[in-house]
Formats: C-alpha cells, sequence, structure tokens
C-alpha cells in the first residue's frame, strides 16, 4: 500500500508541474535524465535471467523493456528503485531483448539505455565418434552450441576422434558455436602437456567460440595420482592452452570435483560439471552443467550428452528482486505514423496515431547539434503544436505512451524521430548567363515543397540586395542589364502555409555579365622590324577578342586573328616594313551556343619597323 501511495503523490507532483492548456499539458519541470549505462544480462540459474544496471543520478525508478522481437513488442515493467532484476516466466531457448529507461517522481523519462540480449536455457551437445555421423543441418536448430571431441591422450594422430575433423567443419559451414575437449589418460605432467598440444595440433585451423576443456574423470590412469599430481597436470595443460591464447576449463563430474580434484588450483579454472539429475548439486562456481547422456535429438542416430550453459554464476543474487514476465509487463507499443508539420518560421505541429491504452503521450524533443532530448509536453490527445521555435532551425521530435495502473506509472517505447526546419532548404546549384547584351538568364534547384522563389540583385549604389522579381519556377530572366556590368544575385525559396510564410536562407551570390564590355585604351606600336604589338585593357565579361586589321584609317577592315581567352595584349610579326597598318578590337563573351560581341575599338594605327 505504502508503493502505491508513494507512485500516486508521484503522479500528483507531475500535475502540478504542468500547465493544462486545451489538450496539452506544457511542462515546467526538469526535463532531462540520463539513461542507465552498463545494462548486462546473464543467466546464472536454471530457468531464470538477471540483468542488472548501472544507477542513474537524480533517478527514482526504472523501466524494464523486454521483448522476444528485436524492434518491436516491448513490455514494460516498473521495477522502482532497483538497479537489478532476477526474471522468471521465461519460455524454454527463447531470446530475449532488455532496455531500461530511468525516471523521476516528476514523471522525466531518460533515453533507452542500450539493448542487451538473454536466453533462458542456453542448451549445447558435446558428442565424438561413439555419436557416428551426425546430421548437423538438422541437429543446428535444436541446439545452441557443441562441444567437440578433438581425440584422447597423448599427441598421436592415432589418437585423434575420427569424427572431428567432420564434425568441426560441419559446426563452421553452419555457424554453430563450438568450443572442444580431449580425454584425459594423463598420470604425469609431460603426458599433460602431450595431451596440451594434441588440442593445440587440431584447432589451429578453427575459431572457437567455446573454451578448450580438460577432461579429468578416468579412475584407472588420472584418479591413480595424488591431489597435487592432478593439480600439476591440470595447471600444466591450462597454461599451455591459455598461453596460445585460447579460453580453458576443467571438465569432471559432481564427486571428481567435490574428492578427487581438490588441489586449491582448480578454482582459478572454468568448470564443466557432469550430474544427471534435474537439479546439480555442486557447491562451488561453474559455467556449465552436463545434466544428461541420454537425450535423443533429431539428426544423431545415438543418445547424445546434453548441457546448459551459464553466466553470472558467481553473482550473489539470492535477494533480487524478482518479477515474473509471463503475469507482468504493459504493452504499450511505440506511437505510429508521426509526422510533421511546419507552421511558420517559429512553429511546428507534431502529429501521431493513438496508442490502445493510453491515457497520455509524453513529446521529447532536441535542437540540431544537441545531445539529449528534453521533455517538451504531456499532452492528452495526438497533436502537439511548438511554438516560439528558433527560425532557421532543425528541430527533433519522438513521442511515447503512458498510462497509470493501479497507482502505477507505465511510459511505453519511444517512437521513431521526425525533424522538423522552421526553413526551408537554401536554392543552390545557381548558373547566371548571358542571353543576349542586355539579359542575363539565372537558374537552381528546385527546392522541395516551395511553392515560389524571389529575386534579389545588389543595387551598387546602396550595397543592398533588393528583389527584383518572384517566379514560380526555378529560372528568371533579368532584362534589366547593361553590357559589360558584373551583377550580382541571391535566391530565396518560398514556401505558403496555413499559418504564414517561409523563407528559406538566401543562396551562394551568384555574379552575372550579359554582353562583354567595350575595350579601351586600345595602342600600337612596332617594336622591332615587321612586328607591330597590341594593347589594350581588358574588358568586363569578356571571354575572348577579336582583332580587325587595315591598312586604311576609315575603311577595309578585316577579321585577322580570334582570341579565345580574356587577354590584353596581341603580337603580329610578318607586317611590311615601312608601311602603316590600322587595328580595331572587339570583345566577345561565348556562353554555350551563344556569342556576344561589343562595338569596336577607335581605330588604332602603327607603320613597321
Amino acid at each position: 500500500m505504502k508503493k502505491y501511495a508513494r507512485v500516486i503523490f508521484c503522479a500528483l507532483v507531475l500535475f502540478i508541474m504542468i500547465s493544462f492548456n486545451g489538450n496539452t499539458l506544457k511542462v515546467n519541470a526538469a526535463t532531462q535524465l540520463a539513461k542507465p549505462k552498463n545494462v548486462k544480462a546473464y543467466n546464472p540459474r536454471l530457468n531464470m535471467l538477471y540483468v542488472k544496471w548501472s544507477k542513474v543520478k537524480g533517478a527514482d525508478g526504472y523501466y524494464l523493456y523486454y521483448s522476444t522481437e528485436k524492434d518491436s513488442g516491448y513490455k514494460v515493467i516498473n521495477v522502482n528503485n532497483v538497479n537489478g532484476v532476477m526474471i522468471s516466466g521465461l519460455s524454454d531457448r527463447q531470446k530475449y531483448y532488455f532496455k531500461v529507461k530511468a525516471y523521476t517522481s516528476i514523471g522525466v523519462v531518460s533515453e533507452d539505455s542500450k539493448r542487451v540480449t538473454g536466453k533462458n536455457k542456453v542448451v549445447g551437445i558435446d558428442v565424438s565418434r561413439h555419436n557416428g555421423t551426425i546430421d548437423w543441418d538438422t541437429v543446428k536448430s535444436q541446439i545452441d552450441f557443441a562441444i567437440l571431441r578433438v581425440g584422447y591422450g597423448d599427441n598421436y594422430e592415432s589418437q585423434d576422434d575420427t569424427q572431428w575433423v567432420r564434425n568441426a567443419n560441419e559446426c563452421t559451414r553452419l555457424g554453430i558455436p563450438f568450443g572442444v575437449y580431449i580425454y584425459s589418460y594423463a598420470t604425469s605432467t609431460a603426458q599433460a602437456s602431450s595431451e596440451a598440444y594434441h588440442v593445440l595440433r587440431l584447432v589451429k585451423n578453427y575459431n572457437l567460440t567455446y573454451p578448450i576443456y580438460y577432461d579429468l574423470e578416468d579412475a584407472g590412469t588420472t584418479g591413480t595420482v595424488s591431489a597435487s599430481v592432478k593439480g600439476d597436470m591440470a595447471q600444466t595443460f591450462c597454461d599451455i592452452i591459455k598461453g596460445a591464447g585460447y579460453d580453458v576449463g576443467v571438465y569432471a563430474n559432481t564427486y571428481w570435483f567435490t574428492s578427487i580434484l581438490t588441489d586449491p588450483r582448480f578454482a582459478a579454472w572454468e568448470k564443466w560439471v557432469a550430474q544427471y539429475s534435474n537439479v546439480c548439486t555442486y557447491s562451488g562456481k561453474y559455467r556449465m552443467w552436463q545434466y544428461s547422456s541420454s537425450e535423443r535429438i533429431a539428426g544423431i542416430d545415438t543418445a547424445v550428452d546434453v548441457n546448459y550453459r551459464y553466466t553470472g554464476t558467481g553473482m550473489n543474487v539470492n535477494n533480487k528482486p524478482s518479477v515474473d514476465i509471463s503475469t507482468q509487463g504493459v504493452y504499450l507499443p511505440a506511437p505510429q505514423n508521426v509526422k510533421k508539420e511546419i507552421k511558420s518560421g517559429t512553429s511546428a505541429v507534431i502529429t501521431w496515431d493513438g496508442v490502445a491504452g493510453s491515457t497520455r503521450y509524453i513529446v521529447y524533443r532536441k535542437k540540431s547539434g544537441d545531445k539529449k532530448f528534453a521533455r517538451v509536453a504531456v499532452t492528452i490527445g495526438t497533436r502537439f503544436e511548438d511554438n516560439n521555435l528558433e527560425s532557421k532551425q532543425k528541430y527533433i521530435y519522438k513521442v511515447c505512451a503512458y498510462t497509470g495502473i493501479a497507482g502505477v506509472e507505465y511510459f511505453g517505447e519511444f517512437s521513431n524521430t521526425v525533424i522538423a526546419k522552421t526553413y526551408i532548404s537554401t536554392p543552390d546549384s545557381i548558373t547566371a548567363s548571358p542571353v543576349t547584351k542586355s539579359s542575363i538568364k539565372l537558374c537552381w534547384n528546385a527546392i522541395k515543397n516551395a511553392s515560389a522563389y524571389k529575386v534579389y540583385r545588389r543595387d551598387e549604389v546602396t550595397h543592398k540586395y533588393v528583389k527584383i522579381a518572384s517566379c514560380a519556377g526555378t529560372n528568371y530572366v533579368d532584362t534589366d542589364v547593361k553590357s559589360g556590368v558584373i551583377y550580382k544575385y541571391k535566391v530565396i525559396a518560398v514556401r505558403k502555409t496555413e499559418s504564414g510564410v517561409i523563407y528559406s536562407k538566401a543562396s551562394n551570390v551568384i555574379q552575372g555579365v550579359s554582353g562583354p564590355g567595350k575595350v579601351t585604351n586600345l595602342s600600337a606600336e612596332s617594336l622591332t622590324t615587321g612586328s607591330v604589338t597590341l594593347k589594350w585593357d581588358r574588358a568586363v565579361g569578356a571571354t575572348g577578342y577579336q582583332i580587325y586589321m587595315s591598312t586604311k584609317k576609315s575603311g577595309g577592315f578585316r577579321l585577322v586573328h580570334t582570341i579565345t581567352k580574356d587577354a590584353n595584349k596581341y603580337s603580329f610579326g610578318t607586317l611590311t616594313p615601312g608601311k602603316k597598318y590600322y587595328f580595331k578590337v572587339r570583345a566577345l563573351r561565348t556562353s554555350g551556343d551563344i556569342v556576344l560581341k561589343s562595338s569596336m575599338t577607335t581605330a588604332a594605327g602603327a607603320r613597321v619597323k
């Protein structure tokens, strides 16, 4: 009863900390909380999983989410102010996905932690030649791993397991995780060393997921030496295996681990315990339990050994709180069909589909560049209008459903994010090309959702950009231009909405020139015998020049040379000495197939030396 009273009080505080505005409760409280870290899942006991995480500063409790699907179907359990729970009610060999959120007493909820996985009853088999030729394609779906015998005794090829290579190749082909074991007959450290190298010779071309196990159970050989010699042999074997970069463990039955392998060094190595029962009574730490030697599995013609694999067996979980997921958990899926609409340069509307069982929705937002989402509203309906945003900014939103059951609060999964920009994209790829001597054509890329474009030109007197046109298309021809003048332009995209007009940022400046300017200051001079050098001032917008020549000042000029680049001089070298020549020049501006020409200069003459 005290727990429910506390949660109801927290909900009342949440209501007091928010103000009602239509269907939206605007948030006035602290809005950010770090997400839980170091989330891990273990299976320290049969039919149980343990999920734990680090506590979050400022959190008053945690929500545990679980599902059998990676990206959907999560149910939520309010586990109150604990950072680890034992989980029962699991399906055999089912993979579960878990994530955690922190929350405060005023309704602030963190983002999801990283997702972790756990499986109840991780089942594997251990096999050798005694199991015959195995149909691994059939076996694969029935197990999570396999432990394969590589052989027995000293490092002789005659003592390799005759099914080892095939079994290892099949597990590799099918992606079945596997480890290996060797049956020991050692009575000395020399034999233990030989057995270690026996294993290493056979596994060197394979990738092992599980450890290499030293099988100590032969009473007629290993069982005859003292406890300390057994420890010496195990030390020798395990040191060689670890030195080669492999995980290592020891296999024996419960009696041997309790009464035979009593050297304290055995506590250092992972234990694989055999006890054919419905419970393992070994009191020490162990990672694997061989619980039967008589199971029948499709794809194997003989009875087979089966095992459970554990993680976190060294943890003290005796007094940890527990939840039963077969009876606990509220399903509040993520809101779907989340959409945004830009209402103005400073306002956006977020909408979504309703979630069955939800009584409210929490809206979260972050600005581009922010690391964390902040809670911005609690709304009863499925629409939220966010006003007073910064213009020319990008905002990211997500939504989760909320409900209260029997005085306990539950927050559902977060929706996918949507991005709202308080401006539309800026026109780019702008070009300015001459059409005639008195017109320039501007072109740019279309902007999604733009309804019009505004064209601005710089006034060279005021140095301000002045709007010269509005157009619906993606080009505009400026006919109010003069040849030889550089004009500067910008373009802005426009979007009309129900509540106003949104403008993009101004494009980059583009310069344009219609026809080329007139060539000025033409001079002609003969500096060497038979030559004349022409010089002039470059014309604005010129991409080339035409040179005309005559022996008369007032007529008879003909085109004698075309320069296809911007230049300011040219020399003739084969003229008649003593004769006077006259020259005129005009500028060219080429754009595609269009060639625009300036007027001619006045004639400039020179007598050839």
